[in-house]
Protein backbone atom coordinates (compact mmCIF):
# COMPACT_ATOMS: atom_id res chain seq x y z
CA UNK A 1 0.00 0.00 0.00
CA UNK A 2 2.27 3.05 -1.17
CA UNK A 3 1.41 6.33 -2.66
CA UNK A 4 2.29 7.09 -5.85
CA UNK A 5 5.17 9.46 -4.83
CA UNK A 6 6.64 6.63 -2.46
CA UNK A 7 6.77 3.76 -4.76
CA UNK A 8 8.33 5.87 -7.48
CA UNK A 9 10.75 6.84 -4.90
CA UNK A 10 11.34 3.19 -3.52
CA UNK A 11 11.90 2.28 -7.14
CA UNK A 12 14.12 4.19 -8.43
CA UNK A 13 16.17 3.87 -5.76
CA UNK A 14 16.28 0.54 -5.55
CA UNK A 15 16.96 0.78 -9.72
CA UNK A 16 20.27 2.49 -8.75
CA UNK A 17 21.43 0.02 -6.35
CA UNK A 18 20.63 -2.91 -8.91
CA UNK A 19 22.39 -1.08 -11.13
CA UNK A 20 25.06 0.65 -9.49
CA UNK A 21 27.52 -2.17 -11.19
CA UNK A 22 26.74 -1.60 -14.96
CA UNK A 23 24.72 1.32 -15.54
CA UNK A 24 26.45 5.20 -15.78
CA UNK A 25 24.47 7.16 -13.99
CA UNK A 26 24.57 10.44 -15.82
CA UNK A 27 22.43 13.79 -14.62
CA UNK A 28 22.44 16.91 -16.67
CA UNK A 29 21.61 20.48 -15.04
CA UNK A 30 20.59 22.77 -17.92
CA UNK A 31 20.96 26.43 -16.87
CA UNK A 32 18.92 28.71 -18.79
CA UNK A 33 20.39 31.99 -17.36
CA UNK A 34 23.48 32.40 -15.56
CA UNK A 35 23.36 33.10 -11.85
CA UNK A 36 20.11 31.06 -12.02
CA UNK A 37 19.06 27.44 -10.23
CA UNK A 38 19.58 24.75 -13.25
CA UNK A 39 16.58 22.28 -14.27
CA UNK A 40 17.74 18.60 -13.57
CA UNK A 41 17.43 15.89 -16.16
CA UNK A 42 18.47 12.09 -15.88
CA UNK A 43 17.50 11.88 -19.85
CA UNK A 44 19.86 13.43 -22.20
CA UNK A 45 17.36 14.16 -24.94
CA UNK A 46 15.03 16.17 -22.67
CA UNK A 47 17.99 18.65 -22.02
CA UNK A 48 19.50 18.78 -25.37
CA UNK A 49 15.17 19.96 -25.80
CA UNK A 50 15.60 22.30 -23.18
CA UNK A 51 19.10 23.44 -24.14
CA UNK A 52 17.27 23.98 -27.63
CA UNK A 53 14.53 26.11 -26.25
CA UNK A 54 16.44 28.57 -24.21
CA UNK A 55 17.02 31.33 -25.23
CA UNK A 56 21.02 32.25 -26.93
CA UNK A 57 20.89 35.59 -25.55
CA UNK A 58 20.35 34.38 -22.31
CA UNK A 59 23.73 32.77 -22.75
CA UNK A 60 22.85 28.85 -21.42
CA UNK A 61 24.84 26.07 -20.77
CA UNK A 62 25.10 22.40 -19.59
CA UNK A 63 26.66 20.49 -17.38
CA UNK A 64 26.61 16.80 -17.17
CA UNK A 65 27.14 14.97 -13.51
CA UNK A 66 28.78 11.72 -13.80
CA UNK A 67 29.91 9.95 -10.39
CA UNK A 68 32.34 13.07 -8.94
CA UNK A 69 33.00 14.69 -12.01
CA UNK A 70 30.87 17.55 -13.71
CA UNK A 71 32.00 18.68 -16.97
CA UNK A 72 29.64 21.38 -19.26
CA UNK A 73 28.96 19.23 -22.38
CA UNK A 74 27.09 22.77 -24.20
CA UNK A 75 26.98 26.71 -24.19
CA UNK A 76 25.74 29.93 -25.91
CA UNK A 77 28.72 32.08 -26.73
CA UNK A 78 28.32 35.22 -29.20
CA UNK A 79 24.57 33.91 -29.40
CA UNK A 80 25.73 30.89 -31.07
CA UNK A 81 24.48 27.28 -29.30
CA UNK A 82 27.48 24.90 -29.64
CA UNK A 83 28.60 21.40 -28.22
CA UNK A 84 31.86 21.53 -26.26
CA UNK A 85 34.82 20.02 -28.23
CA UNK A 86 36.41 17.13 -26.93
CA UNK A 87 33.56 16.03 -24.80
CA UNK A 88 33.09 12.49 -24.82
CA UNK A 89 29.18 12.98 -24.28
CA UNK A 90 27.62 10.94 -27.45
CA UNK A 91 24.68 11.07 -26.08
CA UNK A 92 23.54 14.33 -25.33
CA UNK A 93 25.65 15.20 -29.00
CA UNK A 94 23.17 12.65 -30.99
CA UNK A 95 19.91 14.10 -28.71
CA UNK A 96 20.44 17.69 -29.45
CA UNK A 97 20.99 16.89 -33.31
CA UNK A 98 17.62 15.25 -33.13
CA UNK A 99 16.08 17.95 -31.01
CA UNK A 100 17.47 20.40 -33.48
CA UNK A 101 16.67 18.05 -36.93
CA UNK A 102 13.02 17.63 -35.47
CA UNK A 103 12.38 21.56 -33.97
CA UNK A 104 13.49 22.27 -37.92
CA UNK A 105 9.89 21.23 -38.86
Amino acid sequence: MYRHGQLEVMMRSTTEVIGSHSVRHEMYTVICKSGQRGIEFSDARLAALAFLRAPANDRPFVLRHQGNATHVVASAKAGTKLIEPGRLDDTFRAAYESAAIANAF
